[in-house]
């Protein structure tokens, strides 16, 4: 299970939306939003079982004298699993409210007894951002990524590309997204599937937009190289996530939407 929310949250975030929002549009969150879901996993010899949480929040904060958001992402296992994976990973992200690019994201992984920090410093006139890691008391590494359009931090990415036209979506039209991961930058094939009412016990029933994703590269993580994995998003003005589902080495996760409040729009896609 090493790096499952991490993969979870970034891969969550990033693929739920999939097209850029012009500068000056309204986005489709506010301050005051907060979305939870909850993580399940699943094996041969282990049935369904939830095992973790995943909150998303954004607030108004200010950084270098000007307004931002402040996007707020943490994965935790629940209670009774931590004995056996006690994972709280956390993730900020500050992203500009008129452009609505980020200007500085952080993270802070705590796994079990691995420790480690990261920082994404953005220079976008100069087409740079430099990240920043550190595993422990081991000397901080210092890179520099090229960057252009929207290669953002999971986050950040996902909360920039919350606006979109379904009038454009084109089914089995493939397109890829750039992620920074770490300290470089990582890609993601898509495809919209098509329209899907989806249910999600407990909470109700969606219209939503559904999306196969597949991961370009790998690092030997818990996702193989070109494993499918999948994503619902709510179709209608807010584009929230509701449900994911992916295989991985031993089982399958899923993570769906638990509760959700201080949405921009009302939720037009809940149907019962």
């Amino acid at each position: 299970m090493k790096n499952l929310i991490t993969y979870l949250l970034f891969l969550l975030l990033s693929v739920a939306t999939v097209s850029a929002q012009p500068s000056g549009v309204q986005p489709a969150f506010r301050a005051g939003e907060r979305l939870t879901l909850k993580v399940s996993y699943r094996a041969k010899l282990i049935p369904n079982t939830e095992v973790a949480t995943v909150v998303m929040s954004v607030a108004d904060t200010t950084l270098n004298d000007k307004p931002h958001y402040v996007i707020y992402g943490n994965g935790r296992t629940l209670p009774s699993w931590r004995w056996f994976y006690n994972l709280d990973d956390t993730y900020r992200s500050y992203v500009d409210t008129t452009t609505f690019r980020p200007i500085l994201a952080t993270s802070r992984i705590r796994e079990n007894g691995y420790r480690a920090w990261s920082r994404f410093e953005y220079d976008w006139g100069k087409g740079n951002c430099v990240s920043l890691k550190q595993r422990r008391q081991d000397p901080v590494i210092e890179r520099h990524i090229p960057i252009a359009g929207e290669s953002y931090d999971g986050v950040s990415l996902f909360y920039d590309l919350r606006t979109i036209d379904p009038a454009t979506l084109v089914e089995n039209e493939e397109h890829t997204l750039a992620l920074l991961l770490s300290d470089t930058v990582r890609y993601i094939n898509y495809r919209f599937l098509g329209r899907e009412n989806k249910r999600v016990r407990g909470v109700g029933t969606f219209r939503t937009l559904k999306f196969t994703c597949q991961l370009a590269t790998s690092t030997g993580e818990s996702f193989e190289d070109g494993s499918e994995f999948f994503i619902w998003i709510s179709d209608d003005r807010n584009k929230i996530p509701i449900f994911f589902e992916s295989p991985i080495r031993v089982g399958s996760v899923r993570a769906y939407i638990s509760s959700y409040e201080g949405l921009r729009y009302p939720l037009e896609s809940k149907v019962d």
